[in-house]
């Protein structure tokens, strides 16, 4: 192939990547590559490129996802206790001998 210099058909974010599509001069085939997000850059804490904060960056955008694990784990713990407490006790939840 005779790959072109390319186009950027998906622009990258600060958060996702881009893509680069190159097409091959002689046959028309194309390909794609990957073009690796850009990264927040930061001044006086808002990004110059998407205008996110920083704080929420780093706090705001995944406290909804801790306190699913959180509520998650817990009621795991819970359900465990419980089946733990009824093979202790039997199936009919008092001692058997």
């Amino acid at each position: 192939h005779d790959w072109d210099d390319g186009v950027i058909t998906k622009k990258p974010t600060c958060t996702r990547k881009g893509e680069m599509t190159y097409t091959c001069e002689r046959c028309q085939a194309t390909k794609t590559e990957p073009i690796p997000a850009l990264g927040h850059d930061f001044k006086n804490g808002v990004c110059t490129r998407c205008h996110v904060d920083q704080k929420s960056v780093f706090t705001g955008d995944t406290i909804m996802i801790w306190i699913l694990v959180l509520v998650v784990s817990a009621a795991a713990i819970v359900v465990l206790l419980l089946v733990a407490r009824k093979k202790r006790n039997g199936k009919n939840g008092k001692y058997s001998k």
